[in-house]
């Protein structure tokens, strides 16, 4: 009996843990209209603060269901993160290319379907620090 009482424990947890969702801090809302000809939408400057978290975003909406892709750039607009592609709501956290402390980053999003002479509203929070 005791074996058994163990047993279902062990499985539990592992059933628990396998399943946590993690509760990530998003501080920067972005309401942010993509160009004309795919052109990119950056949403308003934010400083990084830690050297060990990683960017995350929660995009709420995505207008027309277009293929959106997300990256976080430095003032320079150079790439820093992995690209997260969606159509939907949903949140992703960024695998981190080299970004530093009390530098400036920005969240940028483009477009690579739809059509070339519309512009598509994106919603949603993010922040460069995922704590």
């Amino acid at each position: 009996m005791l074996k058994k009482t163990i047993a279902l424990g062990v499985v539990a947890l592992a059933v628990l843990g396998s399943s946590a969702a993690y509760a990530y801090n998003y501080k920067f809302k972005f309401d942010m209209n993509t160009g004309l000809w795919h052109g990119a939408a950056y949403s308003s400057e934010a400083y990084k603060f830690t050297t060990d978290e990683s960017p995350v975003v929660k995009v709420s909406t995505v207008e027309s269901k277009v293929r959106m892709n997300f990256l976080v750039v430095n003032s320079e607009d150079e790439q820093r993160t992995d690209v997260f592609t969606t159509k939907t709501s949903g949140t992703h956290l960024f695998e981190n290319y080299g970004m530093a402390i009390n530098k400036k980053y920005r969240l940028k999003a483009y477009t690579d379907d739809g059509s070339w002479y519309n512009t598509y509203n994106v919603t949603g929070a993010w922040n460069p620090d995922s704590y």
